[in-house]
């Protein structure tokens, strides 16, 4: 695009710039009715071609500069090679499952607790839904003090979805000298809160059948 006024290129957007003298790379400034020596030297890159130069040759010129021009725009993504290592979803949560147990074989509901996130809500059987860390303490507090000693979990799969996992897997309740009193399947969903999978979302039920009245 050239200025009525003044043959010289009038620079079109941050980058790339036509003109009578060539292709230009510079900054955009409005040099409208200016002459060669008032353009200052460092703001536009020009190619030496003329006029005469054959279309093809300027075309060729276009396209370097304008691959030039996407280069210098793109984010810098930090060193090539560099890329996180990506979690084993399933070894995360098995991992997560087996401090969960060994917290429960100590009989500390506190630290059961804390394996779940602040708003956490529990959805067992026949009962209400128990939220928040407070009230899941005391909800774990009373399965103890009622003679389950132990849980052992078994994930069975899991789906993972950023920085939330769905599990499901199987329980078992364990008494005194491992007498199994329950067996059941759960479906957990887990946050990842400051690094850490923390059980968000925990419903289970039992899979044995129903006592006869």
């Amino acid at each position: 695009m050239l200025d009525p006024l003044c043959q010289h290129p009038i620079p079109i957007g941050p980058a790339l710039s036509f003109g009578l003298d060539g292709v230009g790379l510079g900054v955009a400034l409005p040099y409208k009715n200016c002459s060669a020596a008032e353009i200052p030297p460092m703001l536009s890159v020009r190619s030496n071609k003329t006029p005469t130069d054959t279309p093809r040759l300027h075309m060729k010129n276009v396209i370097h500069l304008a691959l030039i021009a996407i280069l210098l725009s793109l984010p810098c993504r930090g060193v090539v090679g560099a890329d996180p290592v990506k979690e084993d979803p399933l070894k995360a949560i098995e991992e997560a499952n087996a401090a969960f147990a060994a917290a429960y074989a100590k009989g500390d509901a506190k630290a059961v607790a804390e394996m779940y996130t602040e708003k956490a809500r529990l959805l067992p059987p026949n009962a209400k839904v128990v939220e928040g860390r407070k009230a899941i303490e005391e909800f774990w507090k009373g399965v103890m003090d009622a003679g389950t000693k132990a849980i052992e979990l078994k994930t069975v799969e899991v789906e993972s979805f950023g920085d939330t996992i769905l599990e499901q897997g199987t329980a078992t309740l364990l008494g005194k000298d491992n007498v199994v009193l329950d067996k059941g399947k759960y479906l957990v969903m887990w946050k990842r809160v400051d690094g850490k999978w923390k059980l968000h979302r925990d419903c289970w039920n039992s899979s044995e059948p129903a006592p006869k009245k």
